[in-house]
């Protein structure tokens, strides 16, 4: 166990790094809506991005749960660049591409079994609920 957590700790240094100039350069007082701030905000999605296809990538079966990460990294990625301009009307698909980045997520704990104890009625409750929000 801690021999892979060494080997994978050090690709994850550009995401640690990218989001602490991101927090240096934009703390709270001084976000703005340029593309300089939206291009730092969304740079740890995508050295993200990057990891997850530097652990290789197909369109097999045996990749398809990186595949889903990648998707729901875009998704956050895309919801991360609209934030910056929500003033300018684009709050309301940077929400929605949040939300389907969450989606993306309860999609891979599906299909890795992590719901394990969640019967049929309790999915077919939170589908409907997702429904009427749509």
């Amino acid at each position: 166990m801690f021999m892979q957590l060494k080997s994978i700790g050090p690709k994850l240094v550009p995401f640690f790094k990218t989001a602490a100039v991101f927090f240096v350069l934009f703390g709270d007082e001084s976000r703005s809506e340029s593309a300089l701030c939206c291009i730092i905000k969304c740079l740890p999605i995508i050295s993200l991005m990057f990891f997850v296809l530097l652990h290789g990538m197909s369109f097999s079966e045996y990749y398809s749960y990186s595949r889903k990460v990648l998707a729901g990294l875009v998704f956050s990625c895309i919801g991360d660049a609209c934030m910056v301009w929500s003033t300018a009307g684009y709050f309301i698909p940077g929400v929605a591409a949040f939300a389907s980045a969450q989606v993306r997520c309860c999609c891979l704990h599906l299909h890795c079994g992590h719901f394990k104890h969640t019967t049929p009625v309790h999915l077919t409750a939170v589908s409907s609920n997702i429904d009427q929000l749509l």
